[in-house]
């Protein structure tokens, strides 16, 4: 008896063995599938995120103060406020490419901030 108690132990561990892992199995593929489908909405929640410094879309020049134009990625407090020097100085921007001629904006700033900023509608009347 010795020997079929020995087989029958055995057959138990890898009857146990084997639940364990197919138990862990179905479990192991739920947890992955769960965490697949909430990165998934994760991606699809920063693909409808506005880039960052347009929470509500681009940023209009001519009438952002300092706190909103520092919310574009590229300008700081030194460039937001020289931008709203230019504009009083020298009226509304007309084009966005005009922004390149405030004191620090050249061409390699604009092309990083051109999606991000807009001049909304100028008022010709005035």
């Amino acid at each position: 008896m010795d020997g079929s108690a020995s087989f029958l132990r055995k057959s138990a561990f890898f009857a146990a063995l084997l639940l364990f892992f197919l138990t862990l199995g179905h479990y192991g593929i739920s947890i992955l599938k769960r965490a697949h489908d909430e990165s998934a909405s994760v991606s699809a929640v920063d693909e409808i995120t506005p880039a960052p410094g347009s929470l509500s879309g681009p940023v209009d020049i001519n009438t952002a103060g300092a706190d909103e134009l520092q919310s574009v990625k590229g300008i700081g407090s030194v460039k937001a406020a020289a931008i709203i020097k230019f504009r009083t100085q020298n009226g509304p921007f007309t084009d966005i490419a005009q922004i390149k001629k405030v004191k620090g904006i050249g061409p390699a700033t604009f092309e990083k901030i051109r999606e991000q900023i807009t001049i909304g509608e100028i008022d010709e009347d005035k």
